[in-house]
């Protein structure tokens, strides 16, 4: 039976040392012999190529692995990298003793997700600063391809290699990405389920999963279920966003739990994520401003004022 484990980390930004916001996530799936970390990141003050790497601990020393690079197009970067979990970039650590990763733009700034909770610092690291023209003119090592992959992961592969990596060569020979990928991709690609149909199948299989909770004194929820914020990247991509919205991540931190729910509307049911709160007038505004529209207090009284209950975003809809 193969292996399988994935998780979500939030990525922020350092400035000479000090963590600052939140700027993106890692999507990190291992499956036996092979990891996929996928990046997203979201940084205006950054036009040019960063260096990407994993790192390890030794002796409190950060140890970097250069992974790829990463840039960012009108202030947004993707990136994704298939790695050998048993020995990453052929460093001789495994996925397992990787504690985070470093996107490296100086020594004064760069974007780091710590896995292990414990700080970030390069004045204490090896392998990054020295690494900094590391694979200039060449194809980073970590987007490979296995022997042992059939033709169809390896179609698979290159296809999803193009989808992150050539952004950086089209911008540099001064040809868009849209007028050349979008045509090829449409003709080649089966019919795909709506969005709606894919949070449905990805929440019904969460609901099988996860803890049951029903906190609500009405019965307009058809079920409730209690997850974390690096859930939601069991659910669609186009809800990935949410994880990292800082009302929910307030709402998380404070109460230390979320809900994904089902309305109980038997012919148009909605799925929602909530976030643990109390009702008041400032918060109403806070929440609708990040797109927390609805509150669901836990009782059925007809004043909300002051009562507990959940700030709710529909992820059915999401365009």
């Amino acid at each position: 039976m193969s292996e399988y484990k994935r998780w979500i980390a939030y990525i922020y930004s350092y400035d000479n040392g000090k963590k600052g916001n939140n700027i993106g996530y890692a999507r990190v799936e291992m499956r036996d012999s092979k990891s996929r970390i996928t990046i997203h990141i979201n940084v205006l003050s950054v036009t040019e190529p960063m260096k990407v790497y994993l790192y390890v601990r030794e002796n409190d020393r950060i140890k970097g692995i250069y992974a790829g690079d990463i840039c960012a197009r009108r202030g947004t970067g993707d990136a994704s990298f298939v790695l050998n979990s048993q020995s990453v970039e052929n460093s001789g650590y495994g996925m397992r003793d990787v504690r985070g990763l470093i996107i490296y733009h100086n020594e004064n700034k760069y974007f780091g997700s710590e896995w292990d909770d414990k700080p970030i610092d390069l004045k204490y690291s090896e392998g990054i600063k020295e690494n900094e023209n590391e694979g200039d003119g060449d194809t980073p090592p970590s987007v490979m391809q296995y022997e042992e992959e059939t033709k169809e992961e390896e179609y698979e592969e290159e296809a999803h290699k193009e989808e992150y990596e050539e952004p950086c060569m089209r911008e540099e020979t001064g040809v868009q990405s849209e007028e050349i990928q979008k045509p090829a991709l449409e003709e080649s690609l089966p019919l795909q389920k709506s969005h709606r149909e894919k949070v449905a199948d990805a929440a019904e299989e969460m609901m099988e999963n996860y803890p049951r909770m029903y906190p609500f004194e009405d019965d307009e929820m058809l079920w409730c279920i209690r997850i974390e914020p690096q859930d939601i990247g069991h659910l669609p991509i186009d809800t990935w966003v949410i994880a990292n919205n800082s009302f929910l991540l307030h709402g998380y931190y404070s109460y230390r739990h979320l809900v994904l729910m089902k309305t109980a509307d038997k012919y148009h049911p909605s799925y929602l994520i909530g976030v643990p709160g109390v009702y008041h007038n400032k918060d109403e505004f806070m929440a609708k401003m990040f797109g927390f529209e609805l509150f669901k207090p836990m009782s059925s009284k007809e004043d909300v004022r002051g009562e507990f209950g959940y700030w709710c975003i529909s992820i059915t809809d999401i365009v």
